[in-house]
């Protein structure tokens, strides 16, 4: 689910190839360029590879999924997307996934594990400015999708740790008093010098908490690796 340019999954794909000889791959993304260019590299590089790409959001390729036949099958989630669905989302969209696994089948979990406050801040506001990019393409997508118009120049990217919630919080304020128009939407918002327009929550866990989450979602972890710093978890539960 969310398999991009499939970098990371060539790896699992290598590895099952090497056990078993064959293997169906089933990439899931929203952007039909990325499937069509990663697929075809992939069956270019490998033998007994056969590809089903799909172009659809999670929520409708678990429903096409679950619609089809297969002897044992792994769904696999990377990154960390997981962790920015609010909490009663990620029970809710495992749940989904625990609905369309059999006795023998896997789910693979990449979940951002929490860490010191000094790292997640340097993660998520980096001296690069990557990520404030990333989160200002946000307005410049509202601006060439629904007609808005941001000044981008009048934007800055902040984020935030709240402890409380275990989560960094991204917004992106408003350097100046203004209005902006969108004209999709027939009409205009008016930001305060300092007004923040919140845009991403990125929750982090603990090993425990990963743990009760795939117990709440009727899933139990059967094994579970981290890197050497222990800042991400890989995770391979299987239904209960």
């Amino acid at each position: 689910l969310g398999s991009g340019s499939s970098a990371k999954t060539r790896l699992l794909i290598e590895a099952f190839l090497q056990k078993q000889g064959e293997l169906h791959y089933l990439p899931v993304d929203i952007s039909g360029t990325m499937l069509e260019q990663s697929a075809g590299q992939l069956l270019r590089d490998y033998d007994n590879l056969r590809i089903t790409a799909e172009v659809a959001e999670y929520t409708v390729a678990i429903q096409s999924i679950a619609a089809k036949h297969f002897p044992q099958k792994m769904v696999v989630f990377l990154g960390s997307n997981i962790g920015n669905f609010e909490p009663e989302q990620a029970k809710a969209f495992l749940r989904q996934i625990r609905a369309l696994l059999d006795e023998n089948d896997y789910l693979l979990l990449g979940t951002d594990l929490q860490k010191d406050v000094a790292v997640l801040k340097a993660a998520y506001d980096d001296s690069q400015g990557v990520t404030a990019a990333f989160n200002l393409n946000l307005l410049r997508r509202i601006n060439s999708k629904l007609g808005g118009q941001f000044d981008l120049e009048q934007f800055f990217h902040e984020c935030r740790y709240n402890s409380a919630e275990g989560r960094i919080e991204s917004f992106l304020k408003s350097k100046i008093s203004q209005d902006v128009r969108i004209d999709k939407l027939g009409r205009s918002f008016h930001f305060k010098a300092g007004e923040s327009i919140q845009t991403e929550h990125s929750h982090k866990y603990t090993l425990e908490q990963i743990r009760g989450l795939a117990a709440e979602c009727g899933l139990r972890v059967a094994n579970s690796w981290q890197d050497a710093r222990g800042y991400f978890s890989l995770n391979l539960l299987q239904p209960v």
